[in-house]
């Protein structure tokens, strides 16, 4: 796992500078992490790079690095008003599973939850077992490969053991990703074409249903936030869907412009809420 803290030499003031968490996918290399923290460089954060490799997919790195990201943001400032977002690039939603759930277990850590301003979810993240098979064969196989096990899990045996395994981390990790405790702004990546996420609308649904406060937001303009920035009694986060026709993993390399424009979109949300 490459760990690696970026700090912005165009931020005047570090004490006070936002921070984006980049939880990268498998394989990626710091190269390629590095080009999604270039878009929160240009609007003064300060990022942290985790870049996981194909051999860490277990609760044990998960962990350990929840440990390592908790203690990171210890250190990183006092300030009680501190602005941190998460961008999740594939796996790395599952990471960031364990981190709330870290946070969760831990109480003392509990006071990070209100740290948190935004996430942003390049492709949802694996809801059930059938779904992290679907992602295997979606990053490792073939569409014909999904169509059949997606249907039978059980029907070849060295994944029978993966299947149960997949099943117990998606039971236990997972709803600490729709928790009504998330208190804070969406961005949801898609692509009917990247097909490692089979269950994205219901994610979406589930994030809705359990969390009263986030709305959808509406490209149209008609948002409270948009309406009325003063409003010091507007409570809602919302919920921005972003859908794009690339493959898994090449959404910022396909659209460049559009991607960067997603998450300007998100900046621009939780700065004026974090005005009010």
């Amino acid at each position: 796992m490459i760990f690696k803290y970026f700090e912005n030499p165009n931020c005047s003031n570090q004490e006070n500078s936002p921070l984006t968490i980049i939880l990268g996918f498998a394989g990626g290399s710091e190269r390629l992490i590095k080009s999604y923290s270039n878009l929160w460089s240009k609007r003064g954060f300060n990022c942290l790079l985790l870049c996981q490799t194909d051999v860490e997919f277990n609760s044990y790195f998960y962990i350990d690095y929840s440990n390592k990201i908790v203690k990171f943001i210890e250190n990183y400032n006092k300030n009680p008003n501190q602005i941190i977002c998460f961008h999740c690039l594939s796996i790395g939603n599952t990471l960031f599973s364990y981190f709330l759930k870290y946070i969760q277990d831990n109480k003392q850590y509990s006071y990070i939850l209100n740290l948190i301003k935004g996430t942003v979810y390049d492709i949802g993240p694996l809801i059930d077992g059938k779904d992290h098979l679907c992602g295997y064969y979606g990053t490792f196989g073939t569409l014909d490969d999904i169509n059949k096990y997606s249907i039978s899990p059980y029907s070849e045996k060295p994944f029978q053991f993966l299947y149960k395994c997949w099943e117990y981390q998606c039971k236990h990790y997972y709803p600490c990703l729709i928790s009504p405790n998330n208190k804070w702004h969406h961005l949801v990546i898609t692509s009917p074409n990247d097909m490692v996420t089979i269950s994205i609308e219901t994610f979406l649904e589930q994030l809705i249903t359990n969390n009263t406060s986030l709305k959808k937001f509406q490209n149209d303009g008609n948002n409270d936030n948009n309406n009325n920035n003063n409003n010091k009694n507007n409570n809602n986060f919302y919920l921005i869907k972003k859908v794009f026709g690339s493959n898994h993993c090449c959404h910022l390399p396909m659209n460049p412009k559009e991607y960067e424009e997603s998450i300007n979109q998100l900046i621009d949300l939780l700065i004026n809420k974090s005005k009010l």
